[in-house]
């Protein structure tokens, strides 16, 4: 992204959590949108997988809404 023109719409946590080094200047969207229900699916075969358990919970923790 640093060395395009172009952007990205990310969830504020998401993108506090990439911008981690203030690489990248965040800055609100400037229409309002719908509230975004983040899911995350695996196949079963990969339910006991502790690796892939660790992944989905990070992802879940990053873009989770704090309240």
């Amino acid at each position: 992204m640093r060395r395009t023109d172009l952007t990205v719409t990310l969830p504020l946590r998401a993108a506090e959590w990439f911008n981690q080094g203030g690489g990248f200047e965040i800055r609100p969207l400037p229409v309002a949108l719908p509230p975004l229900c983040v899911t995350v699916h695996w196949h079963p075969r990969f339910e006991r997988d502790p690796g892939l358990a660790w992944l989905r919970d990070r992802v879940v923790e990053t873009l989770a809404d704090p309240d």
